[in-house]
């Protein structure tokens, strides 16, 4: 099976994972730096999925999260935002971003 193959069977498989995430940041925004139950969610999802996740790196509500496959080749990032906006809460899709996040950082 070629990666693109690969990918797609993955974000397919998981696809109603993600999107739970996405409405559950959707209906529960919480703003810059205080996202903490936004953080409970990610990481928890991470972990379960393999990762080893590292909370509260540099601020209490961010964290890092790698998976090592043990293989040679490049590194890849990939950044979540999952913050939400005061007054208006994910009308700017960061909710999204952060599915989209961990759908890319899975697959």
């Amino acid at each position: 099976m070629d990666y693109k193959t690969r990918i797609e069977a993955s974000i397919q498989e998981h696809l109603d994972a993600y999107m739970d995430i996405v409405k559950t940041l959707y209906d529960n925004p919480e703003t810059g730096f205080e996202e903490y139950e936004t953080q409970k969610v990610l990481v928890k999802y991470l972990k379960d999925a393999g990762f080893d996740v590292k909370p509260s790196v540099v601020v209490d509500t961010d964290f890092v999260a790698e998976y090592k496959s043990g293989k040679e080749g490049p590194t890849i990032a990939y950044m979540c935002e999952y913050d939400a906006l005061p007054e208006v809460g994910h009308g700017c899709g960061h909710n999204l971003i952060a599915g989209i996040g961990i759908a890319a950082g899975e697959a």
